[in-house]
């Protein structure tokens, strides 16, 4: 290419540049019109193309100019126009991670903002993943691998551990892009008010009355938002040789406490297999209900005729071996409030029993939070 012809382009877009720099759209789109039709060898093609995207640019199309801009880094035949078009894919990028730090910056702001908490995503349903996988890693600046472990499917997902205003930018965020996410603190949890259940006796057919240690209270059942169920295992300390053949301790489970909670607009009630107290109130005659397990199992029956589509889709395990990776900071912070053994319940706990027990307040927390 002729060296008047290389300045000739290079001068074009200078000159665009100049005016696009100075807020000045309008000339610089007569300026990049004066050219279309002119100029048509090489490398005109690519740098009208480099121009149209640098125009749309400015004109509030970012993400149409991207597309351009990665086309010509890939297709490009000069390299000078792949530079450029490098340069100005490397500007859209630092503005969204320069606008995201301002976000955080003014987000600190706020009185509660130095609390620290943690970032939950909910279930990403039907949002197709891939192409979610490829913004939250843009958004993160991670690889795609990872930000797709990072979207739930069956369970909440813990996904950042952070001061309350940092997390709320990444919060608002994952919204703006229509998948449930929240913000979580261990004083949160620790307000949501919890009634123990021993038994639920039925007063009308449409109002019930639950029945705990702390007292009694009726409710209208449609008042009740959801039913959280979920498994807890219980761990036990014994004797078993390792692989060198010495005799140590480890925990293992001794047993798994089914769980529900019904959920009110303003508390939660909370009842266990283990404890709850079968022979009393309301009577579940349900064929060969002999055994713990299958009185209820008519417990829940009863509760899904009663309240018809109101069960928690979380799957409980899958999110307590997930919460299991934030263990130290959970159990430091977060105080369970499940009673599986009655008096049994303190510190002497096997470790295992107490962190399966805190991840469960937080699923119940995190399900009370979202709204009905």
């Amino acid at each position: 290419m002729p060296a008047a012809r290389g300045q000739l382009w290079e001068s074009f877009l200078t000159q665009l540049e100049s005016h696009l720099a100075a807020g000045d759209v309008a000339t610089a789109t007569s300026w990049l019109e004066s050219y279309r039709g002119k100029e048509s060898g090489e490398p005109w093609p690519e740098v009208l193309r480099l121009a149209q995207a640098r125009w749309q640019e400015v004109s509030g199309q970012e993400a149409v100019a991207e597309v351009t801009y990665r086309e010509l880094i890939k297709v490009a035949q000069m390299p000078k126009i792949r530079e450029r078009s490098r340069q100005a894919l490397q500007g859209i990028l630092a503005r969204e991670q320069q606008a995201r730090q301002q976000a955080i910056a003014t987000a600190m702001g706020a009185a509660d903002a130095g609390q620290v908490g943690f970032l939950v995503v909910q279930p990403v349903g039907a949002i197709p993943r891939e192409d979610l996988a490829r913004r939250v890693a843009r958004f993160f600046q991670t690889d795609v691998l990872t930000a797709k472990t990072w979207l739930p499917v069956r369970h909440p997902r813990i996904l950042r551990l952070g001061s309350l205003g940092e997390l709320r930018v990444y919060r608002d965020w994952f919204r703006a892009e229509g998948i449930g996410a929240g913000c979580v603190t261990p004083e949160a949890i620790a307000a949501v008010p919890v009634f123990a259940v021993d038994f639920f006796a039925l007063v009308s057919p449409t109002q019930v009355q639950a029945v705990g240690p702390t007292g009694a209270l009726v409710f209208d059942v449609g008042q009740v938002v959801r039913r959280v169920e979920g498994t807890v295992p219980v761990f036990s300390k014994v004797m078993a040789f390792d692989a060198q053949r010495r005799l140590t301790h480890k925990d293992q489970v001794l047993d798994r406490v089914r769980v529900c909670e019904v959920h009110l607009p303003d508390r939660v009630l909370r009842f266990h297999d283990n404890g709850y107290q079968f022979e009393r109130g309301v009577v579940l005659t349900a064929a060969g209900a002999t055994t713990v397990q299958a009185r209820w199992q008519a417990l829940m029956d009863w509760w899904e005729v009663l309240t018809p589509g109101k069960r928690y889709p979380g799957d409980f395990t899958a999110f307590g071996e997930m919460a299991l990776g934030y263990g130290s900071f959970l159990r430091e912070r977060v105080q369970p409030r499940l009673d599986l053994r009655g008096s049994v319940q303190s510190g002497a706990l096997p470790l295992n029993t107490r962190q399966w027990d805190v991840c469960f307040e937080v699923f119940s927390a995190l399900a009370f939070g979202e709204a009905p």
